[in-house]
């Protein structure tokens, strides 16, 4: 099933509930559902009017129907009613957070939903005269490591019940893309410094090639799945090495964006005569 996340709503600050959907989303997509990013997400939302300046969503009555056609999805995971409650009393301390979750499929169908709090609770650590306030231990965002754990237990609990993910017929989101082929010819005698490039790799996708690293070569899909590129080496270098294909920028239509090097597990194996692979 491919599903979006949307903003999620609460009376969390927004950093925090970003940090909340963005969680949300690895936990889906570790659960083998196909989920599209965020960010191309937004995008798609502001353009359809359905989220505003601050990225918050415009109305509590979405209509399903509406959203996954915006998105071009058979349905999206939305949160709502998340907030935080903290208790200090002298050397205790309590972090509470609750939230609800939805999925909605293109139908207008709400087929699962999870209601639930998660609480962490202990004592600070009085040694050699010092207080070791763990709770103002931040992640690399700047989210207190105890509401990370929080959110972490939270969307466990949760996605415990969701369903068994079905196969859909929407189009695939890229996952890990590989490169099927890769060459570089050069051209014409009357052309010798026009070098063609061409590239199989996930259909439907946006291309770009570096040559020697230089990057930003644009290509056309010539047919599903197939790209082709043009390169020009001028001026003429003093060097007789054939230009090679230094990286692959691959971005699908959902915003998912992936370089591919030469020997990496993405690429070729091997080389096919007559030019690199």
């Amino acid at each position: 099933m491919l599903v979006a996340v949307l903003p999620i709503r609460g009376s969390l600050a927004s950093s925090d509930r970003e940090v909340v959907r963005e969680m949300l989303h690895h936990r889906l997509a570790t659960l083998e559902m196909r989920v599209v990013d965020n960010a191309w997400v937004d995008r798609r939302l502001a353009s359809a009017g359905l989220i505003d300046s601050r990225d918050d969503l415009v109305s509590d009555a979405l209509e399903p129907a509406t959203v996954c056609r915006a998105l071009d999805v058979d349905g999206y995971v939305v949160g709502s009613e998340f907030e935080k409650c903290s208790t200090d009393l002298l050397l205790y301390y309590r972090r509470s957070l609750r939230g609800h979750l939805e999925l909605w499929n293109r139908d207008g169908a709400r087929v699962w939903w999870s209601q639930h709090s998660k609480a962490r609770s202990g004592g600070l650590l009085v040694q050699s005269g010092q207080v070791y306030k763990a709770l103002r231990d931040t992640t690399g965002r700047g989210a207190p490591i105890e509401f990370v754990r929080n959110i972490e237990g939270l969307l466990d609990d949760m996605l415990a019940t969701l369903p068994e993910p079905r196969e859909a017929s929407a189009p695939d989101v890229m996952s890990e893309p590989t490169i099927r082929a890769a060459s570089i010819e050069r051209g014409e005698e009357a052309h010798e410094d026009l070098w063609s490039v061409r590239i199989e790799t996930v259909a439907g996708s946006t291309v770009t090639f570096a040559i020697d690293g230089r990057e930003g070569y644009p290509m056309t899909e010539s047919k599903p799945g197939e790209y082709v590129g043009s390169y020009v080496r001028t001026p003429a270098p003093v060097e007789t090495r054939d230009p090679r294909i230094s990286s692959v920028v691959v971005m699908d239509r959902f915003g998912h964006r992936a370089r591919i090097q030469p020997g990496s597990r993405a690429w070729p194996p091997a080389a096919p005569e007559g030019g690199q692979r």
